[in-house]
């Protein structure tokens, strides 16, 4: 292209948005109406063209001043035009311009598809421009298209015929895709139209019945008017209609009564454009009296895939009608006056649930006329938003008829249809606050015009949302990225194919990972060479003797640890050879597998492999034509099945280009709407369920009491858990204290009498009974200031119990000291890992065991003699070999069963066996029969806390003064959220984990602390020379920075300097 020259620097200027329309829509009506000079004559279009201002193919309508208008004001709708191209049959895209930027756009637009496109670039950066072009021109005619070859050649040339060359055995079936609607088709074919949309279909499964519905595909459109805070969610009413819809279908049964009602969680209905919920009812008959009933929701970071968000019993029987209660009306409302007072609080009905036509309040109740509106399709049994209007009435009559705070249903006791519902009803409602103002109970009658009973619901119990729930507008442009299930098919490993790929492996596991994966591509018939961490790239790629003449198909780099904790240890590699690939002009892929990258709806990501991805973000954006592809394995998974990570190397651009597997499933990122912040989380606290499983976990409202004397309340930021929380939940220790979690780190909110030491405001970390909750009242004893200096919040909740245990045991009753052998189970631990810096600070030789080849490699690099396998009874004979017999002089023990006799028989015969187990503790007789001269010491912290409170502090200083200068360093961690609990104790559960689990508690706009800068700390502002760049540096000033590192992709320009001389002055 000759003439064509490449600007140094480009900045693109936002002119979106409304402030830009006055003067940008005026210009180009100025100069499309040819009223000055360059004006712009329009003419019809010769080739078809597709706008990204209507998102399709141009209609041919004028494009005029009102049309660049738009173009400058109105949203891109780039996504919608390229789906409107794929759709029309386009499957090869050259985008025009000096590098190509919208290469990855168009390919991910494409794949939502499921559609596999071509896209070519005409010209790149620092690549001379005629063969840029001409790479372009190969790549359509590769695709299929045929170019003008007298206009690419200039002239007529002699065709030249090229040798034949050996036949290559390839498959190359079209597939026939099925077209989007045929999944919905289908689906709609086989459901009976009989079925309520709600319960959905019935699925051909063994065993209990189970009924599949999802929205948007098949759910009714009244669903969408039912939102808290903007938030769409199935409303709870229609979760318990749902649930005795489908034991009337499995019983064929009506005079059914629903009982012990429990919603166990909100079930959010996902909006995002292409989403869709789905959910499943599950019917289990136990006996002719009694169906189990559930409603579970598709959530791909639950264990299985699933949560429960409801469950019931339904029996047979006919429901008891307690008498009326007379209700003395003291005043009356319009529905009208009802709803404004719920807009008023954030929650905005939709037409189909304001179905309160006619309010009446008296002293403890209410009666309500309720109709059911032209929006709302009928419903088998008693249609929800009715039943959501009875419990509308029960919150409006606590405060007069116009709610002034916003409960939300929780369970229900008893629920009965008596007769069928009609479209108007009539709800009598009693209702009265308890638990000292935190709970409401309620019971309702629905009644016909003729009085008769239709439907009654006994014990309705409510529990307060987030007051003051805000509106969702400010917030309508905060997205977060999601991970959901890819609903494309696992990647099939072909049984032959051509090329050669590369792995390069960083980390011992990445080893591992590497030599499987290229078995299982080597049994395709691909040549694989693997490399080291240190490898060259460029030499690399240029050796293409080992090849066999094959072309190179891709580059797979596999990181696990590079053995640096440096964040350029972990990228430089992979800067390397992206960089060296993109020289190399190959047409090879790049794929970078890491583990743990992203929290894909589990724990917190670790920060090296999220730094790669955050470095493969820039090289896709920069480099398309490596067709960049990250996967990302489970943390969390014993194995990795090398198979499907070499079927999904050679997926190519068909797949997704952002892949994690969680607990056995394919999940891709959506971006999704983010929820505001509450005014002011709700209270509550963890508690255990009555069946002793994980999945009975469950948040119960918590009442706010005033701190006793010689008590601090703390607001819980984050809460360490423990494996004493994961007994107490499988309810294996019944006869402990009935709370969950000991440790927190927190914010003072009040004291009380006599704690001189303290003030609201201030941040602690310490012991705290009770502290899986909200808010906990704990002795002032018990806590002590967290320096912020010393790390994150989470990291001061995963510090109390495990070092003060370990201090208080191996110090204060073992005595250890310089020279003695001591023996640490499960070291890999909390408490082990605080344990083991403890007895290596004393100068004791430590003996450890763990329970998987990685934490014993882990333990030997932090300083253990020798390490043992924790799930063998032979590390008793190791540790005498260790000591010449003797045995270890202590043991610290937490393990059960037949290892309690292994460990004291590894123990001296003077030692003394620390005890930290809760179950199969031996008696003291037991243990003097088997050590007469040994001490068994069954330990607790929190007993001990408890008898001797004045213990707690000066351990807390004397941690926080080891931490500062560097003798003790906190354990590794994994961030859960409290809404992941259960996720969290059954990896505890497993042993799964490394170091200290921890849960933070949900944010709340009220309990957000001004982020503190260090004056001695500093801040690196990527793109910091723009202008959102400069704005973020003003404001980190401005709250305290005082170093402030500032890149960008050129030198400060006129805009930046002043900023930045602005910012010196200021110091």
């Amino acid at each position: 292209m000759p003439g064509c020259v490449r600007p140094r620097g480009h900045r693109a200027s936002a002119t979106a948005g409304e402030l830009c329309v006055p003067q940008r829509a005026d210009a180009a009506a100025c100069r499309c109406a040819g009223g000055g000079p360059g004006a712009v004559a329009g003419r019809a279009a010769v080739l078809p063209v597709y706008s990204t201002v209507t998102g399709d193919r141009h209609s041919g309508t004028p494009v005029d001043a009102a049309y660049f208008g738009r173009n400058v004001r109105d949203t891109v709708r780039f996504a919608e035009a390229i789906g409107a191209m794929v759709r029309d049959g386009y499957t090869a895209f050259v985008e025009i311009g000096a590098h190509p930027v919208l290469a990855a756009n168009i390919a991910e637009c494409a794949a939502e598809g499921s559609v596999s496109v071509h896209v070519l670039a005409s010209m790149r950066r620092e690549r001379p421009q005629r063969e840029a072009m001409l790479q372009a021109c190969a790549g359509l005619y590769a695709a299929g298209r045929a170019p003008d070859w007298v206009a690419v050649q200039g002239a007529h040339a002699q065709v030249l015929d090229l040798p034949a060359y050996p036949w290559q055995h390839e498959r190359f079936w079209l597939k026939r895709r099925r077209s989007p609607g045929a999944d919905a088709w289908s689906a709609a074919a086989t459901a009976s139209a009989s079925t309520p949309a709600l319960l959905g279909t019935r699925l051909p499964v063994a065993g209990s019945a189970v009924f599949q519905a999802a929205r948007p595909d098949a759910a009714p459109s009244w669903l969408a008017d039912h939102r808290l805070g903007g938030r769409l969610l199935m409303p709870a009413m229609g979760m318990l209609e749902v649930l005795r819809q489908a034991a009337v279908k499995v019983t064929d049964r009506d005079d059914l009564v629903v009982e012990d009602f429990v919603v166990h969680r909100p079930m959010a209905l996902d909006e995002t454009d292409g989403a869709t919920t789905v959910w499943q009812v599950v019917a289990a008959v136990r006996d002719e009296q009694r169906i189990e009933l559930s409603m579970h929701c598709r959530d791909p970071g639950a264990p299985q895939g699933w949560q429960v968000v409801a469950s019931a019993r339904a029996v047979s029987g006919v429901a008891k009608l307690s008498p009326a209660r007379r209700l003395v009306v003291q005043s009356e409302l319009e529905g009208d006056a009802v709803y404004a007072a719920f807009d008023g609080l954030g929650v905005a009905f939709g037409s189909a649930f304001r179905t309160i036509e006619r309010l009446s309040v008296g002293s403890g109740g209410a009666s309500a006329t309720l109709r059911l509106l032209p929006g709302a399709a009928a419903e088998a049994g008693c249609h929800p938003v009715l039943l959501d209007g009875a419990l509308q009435a029960c919150v409006a009559a606590l405060d007069g008829g116009r709610p002034a705070a916003v409960y939300l249903p929780v369970g229900v006791g008893r629920y009965a249809l008596l007769l069928p519902a009609p479209e108007r009803l009539h709800a009598e409602v009693t209702v009265e606050r308890i638990a000292d103002g935190a709970s409401v109970a309620a019971s309702v009658r629905l009644l016909d015009d003729g009085g008769r009973c239709v439907a009654m619901l006994d014990d309705v119990r409510f529990a307060p949302a987030p007051s003051g729930i805000p509106s969702t507008s400010a917030d309508e442009w905060l997205h977060e990225t999601s991970w959901v299930p890819d609903e494309t098919a696992p990647a099939a490993l072909a049984a032959a194919g051509d090329g050669a790929w590369v792995v390069v492996a960083i980390g011992a596991a990445a080893q591992r990972l590497a030599q499987d994966t290229m078995r299982e591509l080597g049994s395709s018939g691909r040549i694989c060479r693997q490399l080291g961490a240190d490898a060259p790239a460029h030499a690399a790629l240029a050796d293409a003797n080992w090849r066999e003449g094959r072309r190179l198909a891709g580059v797979a780099l596999m990181v696990s640890d590079p053995g640096t904790d440096e964040l350029l240890g972990w990228t430089a590699p992979v800067l390397a050879w992206a960089q060296a690939l993109a020289r190399s002009a190959s047409g090879a892929s790049l794929h970078l597998v890491t583990i743990g990258a992203q929290g894909a709806g589990a724990a917190v990501p670790r920060p090296g492999p999220a730094a790669i991805w955050g470095l493969g973000s820039a090289i896709a954006a920069e480099h398309p034509e490596l067709a960049l592809r990250m996967i990302d394995l489970d943390p969390d998974a014993s194995d990795v099945d090398a198979r499907q990570i070499a079927g999904e190397l050679l997926r190519g651009q068909g797949g997704a280009a952002r892949l994690a597997w969680r607990a056995g499933l394919r999940l891709v990122p959506r971006l999704r709407r983010r929820l505001p912040l509450p005014a002011s989380a709700p209270l509550r606290k963890l508690v255990a369920g009555r069946a002793g499983t994980l999945e009975e976990l469950g948040w119960q409202p918590l009442a706010l009491t005033p701190p006793a004397a010689g008590e601090v309340r703390l607001r819980v930021l984050a809460a360490g858990l423990n494996f004493r929380d994961v007994l107490m939940a499988l309810g294996m220790i019944p006869d402990q204290l009935g709370f969950m979690g000991a440790e927190c780190a927190g914010v003072v909110e009040a004291v009380g009498e006599g704690v001189n030491d303290l003030s609201p405001g201030d941040t602690v970390f310490g012991l705290a009974p009770g502290s899986l909750a909200s808010v906990v009242n704990v002795p002032a004893g018990f806590v002590a200031r967290w320096p912020d200096r010393l790390g994150t919040i989470e990291t001061a909740a995963s510090l109390p119990a495990a070092f003060l245990t370990a201090m208080l045991g191996l110090h204060d009753i073992a005595g250890l000291r310089a020279g003695q052998t001591v023996l640490i189970h499960a070291a890999a631990g909390g408490v082990g890992w605080a344990a083991m810096q403890l007895a290596l600070r004393a100068g004791a030789t430590v003996l450890a065991t763990a329970g998987s080849p990685e934490k014993r490699e882990m333990l030997r690099a932090l300083g253990a003699a020798q390490v043992f396998d924790s799930r063998s009874l032979a590390f008793a004979e190791g540790v005498r070999a260790a000591t010449g017999g003797r045995g270890a002089d202590v043991v610290l023990n937490s393990l059960a069963g037949d290892f309690i006799a292994a460990s004291v028989e590894a123990l001296a015969a003077d030692g003394c066996f620390l005890e930290l187990g809760k179950r199969e503790l031996w008696s003291a007789e037991r243990f003097r029969a088997a050590k007469p001269s040994a001490r068994y010491e069954i330990y607790d912290l929190g007993s001990i806390a408890r008898a001797e409170p004045g213990r707690v502090r000066p351990m807390l200083n004397a941690l926080i003064g080891a931490l500062e200068v560097g003798q003790l360093t906190p354990p590794p961690l994994r961030v859960f959220g409290f809404d992941e609990a259960a996720q969290a104790m059954r990896l505890m559960a497993q042993a799964r984990h490394v170091g200290k689990l921890v849960l933070r508690a949900p944010r709340a706009a009220d309990t957000q602390a001004r982020p503190a800068m260090r004056a001695d700390a500093s801040y690196l502002v990527t793109g910091g020379l723009g202008a959102l760049g400069l704005h973020a540096a003003r404001w980190l000033a401005g709250l305290g920075a005082r170093h402030l590192v500032l890149t960008g992709r050129h030198p400060p320009g006129n805009e930046a300097r002043p900023v930045i001389e602005d910012l010196t002055r200021k110091g």
